[in-house]
């Protein structure tokens, strides 16, 4: 039964990927056109862009996602712009209820780690990721004092990605598109 649940979930993951390359190349795309004349300094106008070319072709969400951060306007931003990028959004506030969604739920194609978490932090996060799954990949997230070290310890322990704070929506989703590719 294991053997057949894991052979779906990488067929999954196969048709997950190929939609991600799709959503890369737009925001290529859109980039390019962000940085012309008429963009460059703008946000609102950035910001109205991309919006736009969300919605144009926002796919059905294909991946699901568990953002575990204890910032609540974080959580929410980094829920939306994943979203944006075609995920279904999970949302804990612990690394404990994340590792307790990730076993409950199955099907999760990325985690969001915030590294400085109460009773589960996020390098133990990592780790019960791993355990689980060590091909769902991880992106951690640390700001305060000592975040380079933090970062630094999420990748030793096995994370796809690491992202200090603060960091703006297009940090992010390079990230976890580093995460994923």
């Amino acid at each position: 039964s294991v053997p057949l649940a894991r052979a779906c979930c990488e067929a999954r993951r196969g048709s997950q990927q190929a939609e991600r390359k799709r959503l890369r190349a737009k925001r290529g795309i859109f980039r390019k056109v962000k940085e012309s004349e008429d963009f460059r300094g703008d946000e609102s106008r950035e910001y109205e862009a991309h919006t736009a070319l969300s919605l144009c072709d926002h796919p059905a969400p294909t991946s699901r996602a568990i953002v575990a951060e204890t910032d609540v306007e974080a959580r929410f931003i980094m829920r939306a712009t994943l979203q944006d990028m075609g995920y279904d959004v999970v949302m804990a506030e612990s690394g404990e209820e994340a590792l307790s969604y990730l076993h409950r739920l199955g099907g999760v194609s990325l985690v969001v780690a915030d590294l400085l978490m109460l009773k589960v932090d996020g390098l133990e996060l990592i780790m019960g990721v791993r355990s689980f799954d060590p091909t769902i990949p991880v992106v951690a997230v640390a700001g305060g004092s000592h975040r380079q070290l933090r970062l630094h310890s999420a990748q030793v322990r096995g994370a796809a990605a690491v992202l200090p704070k603060p960091f703006n929506r297009w940090q992010f989703m390079d990230a976890v598109d580093a995460a994923t590719a």
